[in-house]
């Protein structure tokens, strides 16, 4: 974020042409030969460079506001003042937040520019400190090597730093310095897909432009676990996992999706996490429902204990499955309640259903019992007793846009460990992302 007092008597913000790229450009240009500009005014995001950033994200390069008007200023714009502060917000401004952080906090992406406002690299923030990752050309994917601390016994970072040369010296010192303990650095070459879904929320072509939403999938080409030390640039390690090309490319296009979602909440020339909840609004667009479920133990589990969890295939107990919906809806009523409505199974996208999903949120912030109607296509994804363990339950609505909540995004999560005897457990998880825009 950057603010701008314009001192000059007059300014007349001008148009110079650009936009394109599905709406990814939006700032206020680069303005007409009459007019000077004092240095320092933001960064005007080049056409190249709003054309480049729609291969990753419909939303609006940058939005200015004038504290004379609070409303947001645009490449079509022209307006006359003087002695008025502007604030610019860009993409690197925003918080993508994850739908399995316990809260908004823990877990979110944050988006990368260059000088002329072109997306080049993301960073996946775990407890607020980050590893940012390259973009790959003009594409939506992202690669990096990357340093994670994860605890003994587990496989979920809770540290990410970039590979900037450190040793095992300097790794070490970092841990200490984080307070991390009981645990071990692996070093990634990580690669992932950014993928978004707000350039159509309709199937009509309605683009989202202050909020985003979608999923990335993390994938390796090779990790270090559990590093030992460094001699020159080779690093030893406990254990080497390597993927091929192949290998990369079909976990990229497996759905075992992390979600997100987020985007500007601008109130007045203020960037906010979310607007406040309209009561009487209503919303329309897009959600996304990832499942995930395993069943595991100290032993392999035999397939009479799969089928009765619809799994008839030898390696289906670890299996991961994305619905969309473009009829989702959020309404606020009167009171403040807000009700995000998901049919995945009545209006699915697609021949394969799942459920439709109800999620409430009271207006005194407690959240009821999520509801599920209908008989998922593939038996191996329904519930089966999961609701009846839940281990956490999320709910995350947000609202964006400038003053007002034109668009509304967020993510929610449902975790659950069933133990079904025998040292078997079976785990299933439910996350969701969705973008809509106000009726």
């Amino acid at each position: 974020m950057k603010k701008l007092t314009m001192l000059t008597s007059v300014l007349a913000l001008a148009a110079c042409g650009g936009g394109g790229g599905g709406g990814g450009a939006t700032s206020v240009g680069v303005p007409s030969a009459a007019v000077t500009v004092p240095d320092g005014f933001g960064r005007v995001v080049t056409t190249a460079a709003a054309n480049s950033n729609a291969n990753v994200t419909s939303m609006r390069s940058e939005v200015i506001v004038s504290s004379a008007t609070n409303t947001p200023l645009s490449r079509s714009a022209s307006t006359t003042v003087g002695g008025v502060t502007f604030t610019s917000y860009e993409l690197d401004d925003i918080k993508l937040y994850a739908a399995d952080s316990s809260n908004t906090a823990n877990g979110y992406l944050n988006i990368g520019m260059d000088d002329e406002g072109r997306i080049e690299k993301i960073t996946m923030n775990v407890g607020g400190v980050g590893a940012p990752v390259a973009r790959v050309g003009e594409t939506n994917q992202f690669n990096a090597p990357i340093f994670e601390y994860v605890p003994d016994g587990d496989d979920q970072a809770v540290f990410r730093v970039v590979d900037t040369g450190q040793d095992m010296a300097a790794l070490n010192a970092l841990a200490t310095q984080n307070n991390l303990s009981g645990g071990h650095w692996n070093r990634v070459d990580e690669v992932m897909n950014v993928v978004t879904l707000g350039a159509d929320i309709d199937g009509a072509g309605t683009k989202l432009q202050y909020a985003d939403f979608g999923h990335f999938n993390p994938v390796y080409k090779e990790k270090l676990v559990g590093l030992t030390g460094k001699s020159g640039d080779t690093w030893s390690a406990g254990e080497t996992k390597t993927h091929t090309d192949e290998q990369v490319n079909d976990e990229l296009a497996a759905e075992d999706y992390q979600l997100f979602a987020g985007g500007y909440a601008i109130s007045g020339t203020t960037l906010k996490d979310s607007l406040d909840p309209v009561k009487g609004a209503s919303y329309k667009g897009t959600a996304i429902g990832r499942v995930y479920t395993h069943i595991g133990g100290d032993t392999t589990p035999g397939a009479d204990l799969l089928a009765q969890y619809g799994i008839t295939s030898g390696d289906g107990h670890d299996i991961a499955k994305a619905f969309t919906t473009k009829e989702a809806t959020m309404t606020i009523d009167a009171d403040g309640k807000q009700t995000l409505f998901m049919p995945f199974n009545t209006n699915s996208d697609t021949t394969d259903k799942f459920y439709d999903v109800t999620l409430v949120k009271n207006a005194n912030g407690t959240m009821d019992t999520p509801v599920f109607d209908g008989t998922p296509t593939d038996s191996q994804y329904a519930l089966h007793g999961a609701e009846e363990h839940v281990v956490q339950s999320t709910f995350n609505p947000g609202y964006y846009g400038v003053n007002t909540a034109s668009e509304a995004a967020g993510t929610a999560r449902m975790y659950s460990e069933q133990d079904l005897g025998g040292g078997f457990e079976r785990e299933y998880e439910l996350q969701a992302a969705w973008g809509m825009k106000k009726n």
